[in-house]
């Protein structure tokens, strides 16, 4: 059945003990028994299959990275003068990670673990580095919170007080990046210097919003509620997979000028329904989406747009 919740976040918290009941075999530890109070931040819950969805999606991130170069909050001409030693050791980890075995995965998780550690002592100099610095730390927390192994989950979340600090401290350093930015023209070959300051700024805030999903999603598969539904709701992003995938100056000053910019307000995403056409939306607009109106409905609307290009149904 589509969800007829327009947000996706329910605020209701009766429904919480039994969405962590049904992940208790994914955290395999009991859920949180009790919910904050009336006094407290306010509670949100996902439905099941949405909870499934951003699972089964973020694990597979540190994977896609490792073999493409890329993920959906790390943009592979990022780093084109040299990789942070802080990703370096993340992408380290990601294919130790990918040949774990029973056989070799104490030795693997200890190297893991120490990787994990070194980054915790980041010095963080310039907001380049906490860039950098959180990106990875996003990598480990995927790896380790959302792996059967207990340590490892347990570790990980001993670093969320780490993860909430980077993600403030970014929020805060990179607060006149955050804003879309638009070319200063539409003269494309002059558009290089226009989209490396939108790659970062747009990677800033991919990674802000993947670190509160990340805490989110597995607060909720843990105790079956999170708190950071305003915090994600208040976000914003470009969802125009020809932008984000450009390979260069050139190839994005033209989807910049040829193609809707899907730029997301504050998970807004009523223009980007009118406005996208299949193969425009990303990856993690298609998560975002999904979070918000649903996996089903989402196919739907896909449904219904590959139709219209077909010339079946008359656009809407």
């Amino acid at each position: 059945m589509p969800s007829t919740d327009p947000i996706g976040f329910a605020g209701n918290p009766s429904p919480a003990f039994e969405l962590a009941d049904t992940y208790d075999e994914l955290t395999q530890r009991p859920p949180t028994p009790s919910i904050p109070g009336a006094y407290g931040p306010p509670v949100s819950v996902l439905p099941r299959e949405k909870t499934q969805f951003c699972v089964r999606t973020f694990k597979e991130w540190p994977s896609m990275w490792l073999k493409g170069g890329k993920a959906p909050f790390i943009h592979f001409k990022s780093y084109v003068h040299g990789i942070p030693r802080q990703l370096q050791d993340a992408y380290a980890a990601c294919a130790i990670y990918s040949t774990l075995s029973p056989a070799n995965s104490s030795i693997g998780f200890s190297i893991i673990e120490t990787k994990a550690n070194d980054l915790l002592l980041s010095p963080n100099s310039s907001v380049q580095d906490l860039l950098a610095s959180l990106q990875s730390l996003i990598i480990f927390q995927i790896i380790r919170l959302f792996d059967g192994d207990i340590r490892q989950r347990a570790l990980a979340e001993d670093v969320d007080p780490i993860l909430e600090l980077w993600t403030n401290t970014l929020q805060q350093q990179a607060q006149h990046f955050l804003p879309g930015l638009e070319p200063t023209s539409a003269d494309v070959p002059a558009a290089s210097a226009a989209w490396r300051t939108w790659i970062f700024a747009e990677s800033c805030r991919r990674t802000i919003l993947m670190s509160y999903m990340i805490r989110s999603v597995y607060s909720i598969v843990k105790s079956g509620y999170c708190t950071h539904e305003p915090d994600i709701s208040s976000l914003s992003f470009t969802a125009q997979s020809g932008l984000w995938a450009a390979s260069s100056a050139w190839q994005w000053g033209q989807a910049w000028v040829e193609k809707k910019r899907l730029w997301i307000s504050q998970m807004d995403f009523a223009a980007l329904l009118r406005e996208a056409g299949v193969g425009d939306i990303e990856e993690l607009g298609l998560v975002m989406l999904v979070t918000y109106i649903g996996e089903t409905t989402l196919n739907d609307w896909l449904t219904r747009k590959k139709r219209e290009r077909e010339g079946m149904v008359e656009p809407e």
